[in-house]
């Protein structure tokens, strides 16, 4: 929202932000109430507005603005509602990102909407971006059309708003379909203004979160050559907005295998993995762990340099998205196995782990607990992995208070680490680990039942701990 007022001939703004909650599945079935609470703040303010500020009673020379007198009584707000959803994904740098991203398309259209209002008296009144995205499907043709011939500005405009409207689900589907559009946006990657590339990007972005799409978007000549180009060597947010369009397309099979294929992009993720903002970081690390499900990428990537070094960094000291994403890259390189040694050396790897497993969200701990598990199939591993202070309390906490998913990774990586006969004993001693994974044996769901259960029968080839599980209440027919 911005309010005006004038003072020595000059403009001022005042910016607000205002937050309203819908219930979830909501969304855009309470345009109108929205639209009235706002209509009411805005009639309020004005009207004290109205008492505090009388245009008319200003000298002649104080109403010249810009070379031009001023026609309003009074000053005026007028107010746009952005279509942010608040979730708890929203928190950290990410979230402020991602709010504030929602605040710019919310001021841009207020901005080309004051234009209208001045025309009709300059009164103002209130927007709502859903409901502009809602009824802006029909412009599409309209706006490839300006992507394919229009100047630099028209062209950024016009990937600009392509990339608000395929937020929607349905208008993923729908931009797609139009003759032109994929491509459009990817010639403007490779030949429009900084501002032009990273929209197209971020276009491309929203477009690749249907799977269609990503099949679609891939086939295009040159996408994927040209986002990694706009990777390495657009500005801050081109890039960002490219790893994000490479990390969803990424989750397609073909495209793992196609992304790494083009030159320089495993290298351009990595630079940015080390030097990119914090939303560029999360998608380049996001993008990573994407590929990193194929297992010829799980060698690619770790033989980039810096590139195990750059995830690790990430996961100390990265924003909350970041580190989830740098854990999941890390538990799926290491299911490669001389990725496992490789990740174990690199300094900082497992203590990091430890560290978002005990403090971590509730995507982080399952990151790194899933690390762990894939880490504890080695060796020596096992033994490193216990040593870390606070590696074996942090698994029984999730084993006890996780998420379900947390659950079933806890009881995996100690059933992983059971295998070492020094760890039997120390897990064993932990308070919690036997009662935890009695408890998860009974109750857990299927795979975490399973899990347990491989845990308990390793841990029972110790005399002593056997005899501490029937005390727990496990079944005799659970142990070997």
């Amino acid at each position: 929202m911005r309010v005006a007022r004038l003072r020595r001939a000059l403009t001022f703004y005042a910016q607000f932000v205002f937050a309203v909650l819908v219930p979830a599945g909501k969304v855009g079935s309470f345009d109108g109430e929205v639209t009235a609470l706002f209509e009411g703040v805005r009639a309020k303010v004005n009207a004290v507005l109205g008492q505090q500020f009388n245009f008319k009673s200003l000298p002649e020379e104080k109403l010249i603005v810009r070379g031009k007198k001023v026609i309003a009584a009074g000053p005026t707000i007028s107010i746009c509602a952005s279509d942010c959803v608040l979730t708890e994904a929203l928190k950290g740098d990410a979230g402020i990102a991602k709010l504030n991203m929602a605040y710019e398309r919310a001021d841009k259209l207020l901005e080309k909407q004051k234009l209208q209002w001045k025309k009709k008296g300059g009164e103002g009144g209130v927007l709502l971006l859903s409901a502009q995205v809602a009824g802006g499907l029909a412009r599409v043709p309209d706006l490839v059309a300006q992507l394919q011939s229009g100047g630099d500005d028209a062209k950024a405009e016009a990937a600009a708003a392509l990339q608000s409207l395929a937020i929607s689900a349905d208008n993923k589907v729908a931009i797609a379909k139009v003759e032109g559009a994929l491509a459009a946006l990817v010639a403007l990657l490779g030949k429009g203004s900084a501002v032009g590339k990273a929209d197209a990007a971020g276009a491309l972005l929203n477009l690749a979160g249907n799977a269609d799409n990503r099949v679609a978007i891939a086939k295009v000549k040159g996408a994927l050559a040209a986002l990694v180009a706009l990777l390495r060597e657009g500005n801050a947010v081109g890039k960002g907005k490219a790893a994000g369009a490479l990390r969803n397309l990424a989750v397609n099979a073909d495209n793992k295998v196609a992304i790494v294929k083009v030159k320089g992009a495993l290298a351009g993720l990595v630079a940015l993995l080390r030097e990119g903002s914090a939303l560029g970081k999360e998608n380049a690390a996001g993008a990573l762990s994407s590929l990193a499900i194929n297992a010829d990428n799980q060698a690619a990537i770790a033989k980039v340099e810096g590139a195990l070094a750059a995830l690790v960094a990430l996961l100390g000291k990265g924003s909350a998205l970041g580190k989830e994403d740098a854990a999941a890259a890390l538990r799926n390189l290491a299911i490669n196995a001389d990725n496992e040694v490789a990740i174990a050396k690199e300094k900082g790897a497992l203590a990091g782990l430890v560290a978002l497993l005990s403090k971590g969200s509730v995507l982080g701990k399952e990151a790194a607990a899933g690390a762990l598990f894939n880490l504890a199939i080695n060796a020596d591993n096992k033994v490193a992995i216990v040593k870390v202070k606070g590696a074996l309390a942090a698994l029984v906490a999730l084993l006890r208070e996780g998420s379900a998913v947390g659950k079933e990774l806890a009881a995996a990586a100690l059933r992983n680490l059971s295998v070492n006969a020094d760890n039997k004993v120390a897990i064993a001693k932990e308070k919690g680990a036997l009662a935890g994974l009695v408890a998860l044996l009974s109750k857990g769901s299927v795979l975490g039942k399973a899990n347990a259960a491989g845990a308990v029968k390793s841990l029972s080839r110790n005399k002593e701990t056997k005899d501490s599980l029937l005390q727990f209440g496990c079944p005799a027919s659970a142990l070997v």
